[in-house]
């Protein structure tokens, strides 16, 4: 047995509703990587999302994990034939695991502490961003409405003109597409995303949901260029008001 084989048979925590609690606190995910270091896949491995990521997200893309944790999911896409993934998480604990990890994908896999609601990334730098559980988390922090907001703001601002965010979630559409697909300019919510979404049905790797609970969503938000500019005209009127 190898050590990476070794590795990812080490037994995962039990999760309880109540654990769920702590998943916006950096201090938890930092404990929780250093005493569980083993890959570990929030609602669904590559194969179970490989086609629609391989139909929205091509393989030379600009490609950037939104809070990468210690999931399989980058390594899965280069062995795929990816070039390029960025891999971003708030826990300097599994960056490091993650570096050490994949030292030999680090040409084409980089590995960075930074956090996805404040991101040191220029605007329009990635065809694609990729969220598995990312978003759902941050429903867990403290202040959610703002921290939901300033998330979907950076990802729509790093995205290039017609990128492609995707994001796999346990949160149904009825609650989900208020987020994505706030098209009234007026709003301070106006996203500049079309969506799609698919409905998964859930792998036997995941037994935390209640059985009535067979799915997950995947949704795929493209950056529509025509309300982009629209957003950027009415940032700047703004701005110019309060000079």
């Amino acid at each position: 047995m190898t050590d990476e084989t070794q590795e990812m048979s080490d037994p995962e925590p039990k999760r309880s509703f109540s654990e769920t609690c702590n998943y916006g606190k950096m201090n938890y995910w930092d404990a929780r990587y250093m005493n569980f270091s083993s890959p570990f896949e929030w609602y669904c491995g590559f194969a179970d999302i490989e086609d629609i990521i391989t139909r929205y997200c091509p393989k030379d893309a600009n490609v950037l994990i939104a809070g990468s944790g210690n999931s399989l999911l980058s390594k899965d896409m280069c062995d795929r034939g990816y070039s390029f993934i960025r891999n971003i998480d708030f826990s300097r604990v599994v960056i490091d695991q993650m570096k050490m990890r994949y030292k030999k994908y680090a040409d084409i896999m980089k590995w960075e502490q930074m956090n996805c609601i404040d991101m040191l990334i220029d605007d329009n730098a990635f065809d694609c961003v990729i969220d598995k559980g990312t978003l759902d988390s941050i429903f867990c922090t403290d202040d959610v409405e703002i921290a939901v907001k300033r998330y979907c703001s950076e990802v729509e601002r790093v995205l290039k003109p017609h990128g492609v965010w995707i994001v796999i979630s346990c949160g149904a559409p009825e609650v989900r597409l208020e987020l994505f697909e706030n098209d009234d300019v007026q709003s301070d919510n106006f996203m500049s995303f079309d969506c799609t979404v698919f409905a998964i049905e859930k792998p036997l790797l995941d037994n935390f949901y209640p059985d009535e609970e067979k799915y997950f969503y995947v949704y795929v938000c493209k950056k529509d260029e025509v309300k982009a500019k629209q957003k950027r005209k009415k940032k700047a009127m703004a701005n110019s008001k309060t000079k």
